[in-house]
């Protein structure tokens, strides 16, 4: 086979992956306008709310290290919301577990002492400093979800996954031995130049019989 034979193949194969490949992009540029420019406009209402944004506010991102390591989540929450704590950082952050958010120039990075929550024996917390982004950075979403969250706890809406539930508004389905709790599903995400939250309606199917229940049920039938 000739050189100029392979150079053929090798191009013509390169055009044919490239038209393949380019029917995998089903998604519009980041530029693409979706608003119509014909027609009667119409108003609609949706399950999105938009978010105000405040662009000039500063983030700094910190990996928090638990020494001797913590493994509750809610432990490490109640570490960080100790006072001795929060007389060092403040009480305005935002935290999942593992990444610490703080609206401040201030550099925290260090180390701190707290106390286990049960044992009382002292814990060393360590800061370490990742980045720093505004408010129009895409990490910003992975915030305004948690704070989200927050709030829906703060309620009393019960998280179960990631979701939440209201109890207290539960259907009861006493032939079926099982209860409907309604609850929301919660996401906030970038939509062309703006942040948005979606709400979307959920409900949790909760059964109320324990495993000795169902064990006993079917010791009973079988004798």
């Amino acid at each position: 086979i000739s050189c100029a034979h392979l150079a053929f193949v090798f191009r013509n194969g390169l055009e044919r992956l490239a038209t393949i490949q380019n029917t995998l992009f089903t998604r519009p540029p980041d530029n693409f306008n979706k608003t119509g420019n014909s027609g009667t406009p119409t108003q609609l209402v949706a399950n999105f709310v938009t978010i105000d944004q405040c662009p000039e506010l500063v983030v700094c991102q910190y990996h928090v290290e638990f020494k001797p390591e913590i493994d509750s989540k809610n432990f490490r929450h109640t570490i960080l919301k100790q006072q001795n704590i929060q007389d060092e950082i403040g009480n305005a952050f935002i935290f999942d577990g593992m990444i610490l958010y703080i609206v401040s120039s201030i550099n925290y990075e260090g180390k701190y002492i707290g106390y286990h929550p049960i044992t009382k024996e002292p814990v060393t917390v360590f800061l370490k400093a990742s980045v720093r982004f505004n408010q129009n950075d895409s990490q910003t979403i992975n915030c305004y979800n948690i704070i989200i969250r927050s709030c829906l706890d703060l309620v009393g809406l019960k998280r179960l996954g990631r979701n939440h539930f209201n109890e207290n508004e539960k259907s009861k389905l006493r032939d079926y031995n099982m209860e409907v709790w309604p609850g929301f599903e919660t996401a906030v995400r970038q939509y062309e130049d703006q942040l948005m939250l979606c709400i979307e309606n959920r409900f949790k199917m909760i059964r109320t019989e324990s495993v000795w229940d169902v064990v006993s049920f079917f010791l009973m039938s079988t004798t």
